[in-house]
């Protein structure tokens, strides 16, 4: 009767653990093992365009571009702007625009990962902006850096473009209209000091669109063949250690549209051939301008494959939806 009893308890104890260790499972909140919208109503919201965010260093702020309402036929008087969220408590806050980068169209940002800049593709006119006046040109975007700290915390009275001929280039009236020549980027970083974007060269470039390297040493690299090729890499993202990149292209073999795509770096420098991250990531529209968060260890990119949860929106030339996405940084890299 004594070991009945002892059997008993046991069996109780174990069902107990069985069950506690089920609850925890299914209410923890984990990272996304599979792709996910980002936040709905912070990153992601109705009548509006949303595109890869970036995350400081800390994990506790988070900019990203958003354009409320598009529409191209509207010139400036429709364009993105830069919005930021702080985490408090565990959560997202409301999203608000940042003040200190309206009037001119934003494209993507980027916190170097080392916590020390943030880095922003605009099209705002400056001084510097060589000969040709483009007040009125809103799609000549070039790298604009300010310092910030780990927190995400951006000093707004450093911010200004990068003045160097080899990564930003200018709009001249021979190549005004000629789609993104000369437009610079998707900016991102290792921890190395190199800074990648992605631009249209008509002298240097390979394809349409390429992936270019300002190294810590000031030299320009325009990636070789099987990173570049003559079709679009649109938007490229590197491990801290520089070893592995993710980028987006539209060459053939993929599921259709821009698809992401991941490359490792050899002992000798080289670049492997690119593997296509699948249909874990990719569909037969656009996946593109990925962003390495080693914070959260997740990988951020864009989409305008169409979701239940947003409607579609007529930009003028078109019905779209663009939206912010996030998947498992180790799911990524384990793609064979």
């Amino acid at each position: 009767m004594t070991n009945r009893i002892i059997l008993f308890i046991l069996s109780l104890i174990g069902s107990c653990f069985i069950n506690t260790q089920h609850y925890s499972m299914e209410n923890e909140v984990s990272s996304p093992i599979e792709v996910q919208m980002m936040p709905l109503g912070i990153v992601n919201q109705e009548n509006a365009w949303s595109f890869t965010p970036t995350i400081s260093k800390d994990g506790t702020t988070m900019i990203w571009g958003m354009w409320k309402n598009p529409d191209l036929t509207k010139g400036m008087q429709s364009i993105q702007e830069l919005y930021i969220s702080k985490k408090v408590d565990g959560q997202w806050s409301e999203a608000n625009a940042i003040e200190a980068t309206q009037g001119a169209r934003v494209d993507y940002p980027h916190f170097s990962q080392d916590g020390k800049y943030f880095y922003l593709s605009y099209n705002k006119y400056h001084s510097q902006q060589y000969n040709y006046p483009n007040e009125s040109n809103w799609d000549d975007f070039d790298l604009w850096r300010a310092d910030c700290n780990a927190a995400g915390v951006i000093d707004w009275e450093s911010f200004a473009p990068i003045d160097n001929p080899l990564v930003n280039r200018q709009k001249t009236p021979e190549n005004n209209n000629i789609r993104y020549v000369h437009n610079e980027t998707s900016p991102r970083t290792d921890t190395l000091g190199n800074l990648y974007f992605w631009s249209e060269r008509l002298d240097t470039g390979i394809g349409r669109r390429d992936i270019f390297q300002f190294t810590s040493a000031g030299n320009i690299i325009t990636y070789p063949e099987p990173i570049n090729s003559r079709y679009k890499e649109s938007g490229i993202c590197v491990s801290p250690d520089g070893t592995t990149m993710i980028f987006s292209s539209d060459r053939p073999g993929g599921f259709g549209g821009q698809d992401l795509y991941r490359s490792t770096k050899n002992q000798n420098g080289q670049w492997s051939n690119p593997v296509n991250l699948g249909a874990l990531i990719n569909t037969s529209d656009d996946e593109f301008c990925p962003e390495w968060d080693d914070y959260s260890k997740m990988l951020l990119f864009t989409s305008n494959r169409p979701s239940p949860l947003l409607t579609p929106l007529d930009c003028g030339e078109g019905i779209y939806t663009y939206a912010a996405y996030q998947i498992l940084l180790e799911r990524v890299l384990q793609t064979e």
